[in-house]
Formats: C-alpha cells, sequence, structure tokens
C-alpha cells in the first residue's frame, strides 16, 4: 500500500490538470476566455510542464489581445518541447505584435528544425522575410503627422473607414456605439466650416438599418455612397447573395439617402465582396473579394460602368494580389494611383 498511495496521488494530480484543460476549452466553445485562462492557470499551477496547457494559455492571449500572456506562454511551451508547431505560433505572434527581430529570430530556429520539409520551409522564409522587412520600415520611418479630427467627429466609441468628397469637406464613415448596440453599424457624416467640422450625425433616410452598414466610398460630388452590407441571420438581407454584398444608396433632393440596392451578379457573389472604391469618373469600381471574413487569401477586384450596369467583376491585374490578404483599397483622385493594405 505503501507503494501504492503515492502512484494514484501522482494520478490524481494529472487528472486535476486535463480536467482544467477541459473545461478551458468547453468555456471557449462558449466564447468565455476569460474562464477559461483561469482554467488554464489552474492547469499549469498543476502541472508546470505540461505543453499543451502553456500552449493554450498562448492561444488565450492572442485572443484576449493579450501580448505578455501570448508570448510569454509561447515561449515556455517551446522550452519544455522543443516543438516546431510552437515555434510558428510564437513567431507569428511575434510578428504581429510588432517584435520583428525577436520573430526573425525564432523563424530562424524554425528553419534549422524543418530543414528537411521544403513547404515549411518555403513558408518559414516568406515570414522571415516579413520580420526582416518590418524591422527595416520601423528602423527608417517615414514622416506623418496625423491630426486628431476632435470631439464633433469622434464622439462615437468606434468610427473607422472614413470617406470625403472630392472638395474635402464632407467627411462620412462607419460609426458604432457600443453603449447603446455594441454590433450595429451605421453611416455619419460631418462637414467642415473654416477648418471646424460640425457634429457628426446618423445619415438621414433609409441607407441606415438595424443591420450591419460599413466600409463605404463615396462619388467625388458626394450623392452616391456605395457600400458593405452583411447578411443578418436574424434579420436576413431578402437581396442578399451570401456573407456580405456590395450595395448602392442616391442622395435625395431633399438631402436624405435612398434604401441601399444591391449591386447584383455581376459583383456579388456567395463570398464576402466589401471596402469599395471608387474611381474619381464613377466609372471604375475597386472592391475586396474573399472567401469568408476570415480568408487568408483576399485579392481586389474592379467592375466597369458601361453606362447602363457594372461589367462582371475582374481579378486586378498585375502584381497587385498576392498569395496573402490584399485589403482597403483606396484609388486616389489622380485616378492613377491606389493605396492598398497587404500582408503578402
Amino acid at each position: 500500500m505503501k507503494r501504492i498511495i503515492p502512484l494514484l496521488l501522482l494520478v490524481l494530480s494529472a487528472c486535476s490538470a486535463e480536467k482544467y484543460i477541459t473545461e478551458a476549452r468547453d468555456q471557449v466553445r462558449n466564447n468565455n476566455y476569460e474562464a477559461a485562462l483561469e482554467n488554464i492557470n489552474k492547469a499549469v499551477d498543476k502541472e508546470p510542464d505540461n505543453v499543451d496547457a502553456w500552449l493554450f494559455r498562448g492561444d488565450l492571449g492572442v485572443v484576449l489581445n493579450n501580448e505578455q500572456l501570448a508570448m510569454n506562454s509561447y515561449r515556455k511551451a517551446y522550452e519544455l518541447s522543443n516543438d516546431m508547431r510552437v515555434l510558428d505560433k510564437w513567431g507569428r505572434t511575434a510578428l504581429d505584435y510588432g517584435y520583428y527581430r525577436q520573430a526573425d529570430s525564432i523563424f530562424g530556429e524554425l528553419s534549422k528544425l524543418s530543414s528537411a520539409n521544403a513547404r515549411v520551409q518555403q513558408i518559414v522564409e516568406e515570414m522571415q522575410e516579413k520580420a526582416q522587412w518590418a524591422h527595416t520600415q520601423v528602423n527608417n520611418p517615414v514622416d506623418f503627422d496625423p491630426q486628431n479630427l476632435g470631439p464633433n467627429v469622434n464622439r462615437l466609441e468606434m468610427q473607422y473607414f472614413p470617406a470625403v468628397t472630392a472638395d474635402g469637406n464632407t467627411l462620412m464613415f462607419t460609426g458604432r456605439n457600443l453603449s447603446v448596440n455594441n454590433t450595429d453599424e451605421n453611416f455619419y457624416v460631418t462637414t467642415r466650416d473654416n477648418s471646424v467640422w460640425s457634429a457628426a450625425q446618423m445619415l438621414t433616410g433609409n441607407l441606415n438599418t438595424i443591420r450591419n452598414e460599413g466600409a463605404m466610398c463615396l462619388s467625388a460630388d458626394g450623392n452616391v455612397i456605395f457600400y458593405t452590407g452583411c447578411d443578418d441571420p436574424y434579420n436576413p438581407r431578402e437581396d442578399s447573395r451570401g456573407s456580405c454584398d456590395l450595395y448602392v444608396s442616391f442622395k435625395k433632393p431633399d438631402g436624405t439617402w435612398t434604401e441601399g440596392r444591391n449591386l447584383g451578379d455581376n459583383i456579388n457573389t456567395a463570398q464576402w465582396e466589401t471596402q469599395p472604391s471608387l474611381s474619381p469618373d464613377g466609372k471604375t469600381l475597386f472592391f475586396v473579394r474573399g472567401r469568408n471574413t476570415m480568408a487568408k487569401n483576399t485579392d481586389i477586384f474592379y467592375s466597369v460602368w458601361n453606362g447602363n450596369s457594372w461589367s462582371e467583376a475582374q481579378r486586378l491585374e498585375g502584381t497587385v494580389n498576392t498569395e496573402g490578404k490584399e485589403e482597403a483599397p483606396f484609388i486616389h483622385f489622380d485616378g492613377m494611383t491606389m493605396y492598398f493594405a497587404s500582408n503578402g
């Protein structure tokens, strides 16, 4: 019996760690990440050399946007395991949080461990290139002096995806009032008079709905809005092609906006269409398409107005699109320059 009791205690201790991990998984399924973290912390306290628990803790750090929690947990998991999957997560997290030199070093270590795997080597080389490029850019900054537009414009908890008229005096954006409804997106407008912006107000008319309206662009004269409207399982859009589609709304003589109209099958598909940008002459519409909002690959597409309808959308030619994500296109008022975001 003296030999059996220590063994039973050891087994019970291990079971306790697994019990906490299992409970944490259940809590993650219910989006209860803080409670999951409490259980994972108990698991690593019970079993400090449990690699899966430390890896889980790192993943929770990413979800909770706690960079130190994520970075320290992945580091500990690697110290215990020397595992390539841990290095991969640790390196990507370091890259996401701007630890570019550390990311380069982590991927360098992963390169040594994965030397026999050509596919992994290719991915690691690409990640190292990103880390090295980002480190160079951070150490060679471009002069940039952003100015806060003030409390009249920034009066909501969240405002993003701005669009401005050609004269620069009317600004519209997507806003969310978290204290009222933290998921409903609507469009707001503010105008400038002698460098002073008016108090932003929700657009009047039939454009804003109980569903999400976001990521707009304006025609040069400010009378036409192209925007993204996403389907809602609780309040479905009857004209939806699936996921998110592009819509158009027109400003009426009384200053109100018409109900959004789906741009149709030449532009919208069952995939995710979003983030439109209209050329200055109003004849070319650029936008982003991907399988869904979480797609690892999204590309910039365009459609041309022929006087009666929009042409079937085509993937933008040239080297803009990559195997990564291209997003947020903006065609400059010169009609010749495009700005966009990319992780490719």
